[in-house]
């Protein structure tokens, strides 16, 4: 997705503006989370000192609202990609659609413009706030918490790691499977529509040569052919569900075995095991964020795959008028029938 977008945008300043705020104010909640240790540690330790967890207090807000400050700027950055999307649809389309042969466009081509233009080309004005900084967030913000969980505990920042790459891969493989049964389905959709379309367009000429019950035969196999298909959707759906459950669910249990591993073997105290608890909550609020956004996202890449193929497109250019009308000499010409009687030559 990030690829498209950079060749959608040139990866101009805006595009890495946008990448590293988002990045920043990941890694800057990262860091939030981690001082939440030496502030639990003076707040509920058993040799806290009150004014030190002021300090702890007042450097944690600040980098709240450092995150928070990028957020708001990030997001600026983000509409303003998203807008960028949104003109280079309705700019690109007309020269793409001159330019492009009969054979190309295709039924399904048309409806997938025609989706573009008046659905597809306003979400993506929003589409990049909603669906790709979370994404962002949530891959940097892990591995930004897990290598600052080392100086706590390496096997917790371990886990943390590892968790996070689980977590990741099974949201892919998730969208993988989706993505396939919806292109699937989506197919059957499209014969479905034209083969309504080619039976009410024919109904004239099949009423005369009485052969209605033909096409209905073929509307009634598309029909069939769509139900089956939607049934396979539904069914792709289920495991991608308990795929990420299973992964989340796995990953639960390997943070609560090591932390409480940890604790036993003297590595953390008390109120480290206590805030680790909550560092396992803000990791999976991340993951969870992102799960929910899967089918957005696989739209908004399919957005820009068909936004770059508008751009690629190479738009007609009309030659300048001739001066004169074109004429064509023939020399030395030389003609014979089929029986061979001559009929020029070389006049």
């Amino acid at each position: 997705m990030l690829k498209q977008l950079h060749a959608i945008s040139g990866g101009g300043r805006t595009y890495w503006g946008y990448l590293s705020l988002v990045a920043l104010s990941a890694i800057l909640q990262a860091v939030a989370v981690l001082l939440l240790f030496p502030v639990n540690y003076e707040l509920f330790g058993g040799d806290g000192h009150p004014v030190q967890a002021g300090k702890w207090v007042i450097t944690l807000l600040v980098v709240i609202a450092m995150a928070w400050g990028c957020d708001i700027f990030a997001a600026r950055l983000g509409l303003t990609l998203g807008l960028n999307i949104m003109w280079m649809i309705y700019r690109h389309a007309p020269a793409a659609l001159t330019a492009w042969p009969d054979a190309r466009f295709t039924p399904a081509k048309a409806a997938n413009l025609r989706s573009l233009v008046s659905t597809k080309a306003v979400d993506t004005t929003s589409g990049v706030v909603l669906m790709v900084t979370p994404i962002i967030t949530a891959v940097v913000f892990t591995f930004a918490l897990g290598l600052g969980l080392i100086v706590v505990s390496p096997l917790v920042a371990a886990i943390t790691l590892i968790g996070g790459a689980l977590m990741q891969a099974a949201l892919w493989g998730s969208a993988r499977l989706e993505a396939r049964s919806q292109a699937r389905y989506s197919q059957a959709t499209e014969e479905l529509d034209d083969r309504l379309f080619e039976f009410a367009w024919a109904q004239p000429s099949l009423r005369t040569a009485r052969g209605t019950s033909i096409g209905a035969q073929l509307v009634d196999n598309a029909i069939a052919t769509t139900h089956r298909r939607l049934l396979g959707l539904l069914l792709w759906q289920i495991p991608t569900a308990i795929l990420f459950s299973f992964v989340l669910q796995l990953v639960l249990l390997g943070f609560g075995v090591t932390a409480w591993a940890s604790f036993q073997n003297g590595v953390i105290d008390a109120t480290a095991a206590a805030t680790l608890v909550i560092v396992l909550l803000r990791v999976v609020e991340q993951v969870t964020t992102v799960s929910g956004s899967v089918e957005g996202m696989l739209a908004m890449t399919s957005a820009a795959a068909d936004v770059k193929e508008l751009m690629d497109t190479k738009p007609i250019v009309n030659s300048e008028p001739m001066s004169e009308p074109p004429t064509v000499t023939l020399d030395r010409l030389t003609v014979t029938y089929p029986d061979g009687t001559p009929g020029l030559h070389e006049a």
